[in-house]
C-alpha cells in the first residue's frame, strides 16, 4: 500500500478536487513507501516508550510516597517514645512522693482541727485581766469561774431568757467595801470587747462589813482567737 502527500510551496496554493485526490497547485508529490507493519511497529513502540514512562513517572510518586509516609511514621514513633518517657519519669516522681500525700492530708486534718478549736478557744488570761480592770475602785475579785453554754454536760444556760447566749458564762464573785451601784458595773462589763449582756445578780452585805457582789457575763464568738484560721495566718 501507498500514500500520497502533496506538500504546499510558497505562502498560499489554490487546489481543486479530483475525485478523491486533493491536487494542489505548486505542491510536490510525495510517497510513503513504507508497509502497514512497519508503521504498526513504530505506533506501538512510541506507545511502549509512553506507557514506560508512565510507569516510571507512578514509581517515583509511589516512592516519594513511601518516604513520605516513613518520616511520618518516624516521627509519630519519637513523639510516642518521648511521652512514653515522659510517663515514665511522672511515675516515678508519685512513687518517690508517695509518702508526702498521707503526710500532707494528716496535716491537713490536724489543721482543720485546730481551726474548728481556735473557733471556740478564748485566751482567758486577758479577759480576767480584763474583769479586774472594770470593776469599780475598791472592789477586789475573789472567784471566777467559766462554763460552756449549751445543753451539754457541764455546760449551762442563762437564767435570764432575755440574755443572748455566748460561747461560755463567765461567772464571778468580788467583795466591795461599800455598796456598788450594778448598773455601772453591767456597763463597764459590757463594754470589754467579747463580753455581753453582763447580769449582777447578788449585792448583799456580809457581818463583816463588806459587800458580796456576784454577777455572770457572757463570752461571745469574738472573743474567739482563731489562731489557726487562715485569716489570722
Amino acid at each position: 500500500m501507498t500514500q500520497t502527500t502533496e506538500r504546499g510551496v510558497g505562502k498560499q496554493g489554490t487546489g481543486k478536487k479530483a475525485g478523491n485526490s486533493l491536487v494542489v497547485a505548486g505542491a510536490l508529490p510525495q510517497v510513503n513507501l513504507l508497509p502497514e507493519s512497519i508503521r504498526a511497529v513504530r505506533r506501538l513502540r512510541d506507545a511502549r516508550g509512553w506507557f514506560g514512562l508512565a510507569v516510571l513517572v507512578s514509581l517515583v510518586l509511589v516512592a516519594v510516597a513511601w518516604f513520605g509516609g516513613t518520616l511520618l511514621v518516624g516521627q509519630a514513633q519519637d513523639e510516642k517514645t518521648a511521652e512514653e518517657q515522659r510517663t515514665t519519669e511522672l511515675l516515678a516522681d508519685k512513687a518517690q512522693y508517695a509518702e508526702v500525700t498521707p503526710v500532707l492530708a494528716e496535716m491537713q486534718r490536724v489543721r482543720a482541727g485546730l481551726e474548728l478549736a481556735s473557733g471556740v478557744e478564748v485566751l482567758w488570761s486577758d479577759y480576767t485581766g480584763a474583769i479586774s480592770a472594770v470593776l469599780p475602785e475598791g472592789m477586789q475579785l475573789q472567784t471566777l469561774s467559766m462554763q460552756p453554754v449549751g445543753d451539754g454536760e457541764g455546760a449551762v444556760l442563762p437564767d435570764d431568757p432575755l440574755v443572748t447566749p455566748g460561747l461560755y458564762q463567765l461567772t464571778f464573785e468580788a467583795r466591795a467595801a461599800d455598796a456598788p451601784s450594778a448598773a455601772a458595773m453591767i456597763d463597764q462589763l459590757n463594754s470589754v470587747p467579747g463580753f455581753s449582756d453582763a447580769r449582777v445578780t447578788v449585792v448583799d452585805r456580809q457581818i463583816e462589813g463588806y459587800y458580796s457582789v456576784v454577777g455572770t457575763v457572757q463570752v461571745t464568738q469574738a472573743a474567739a482567737s482563731l489562731r489557726f484560721t487562715e485569716e489570722t495566718d
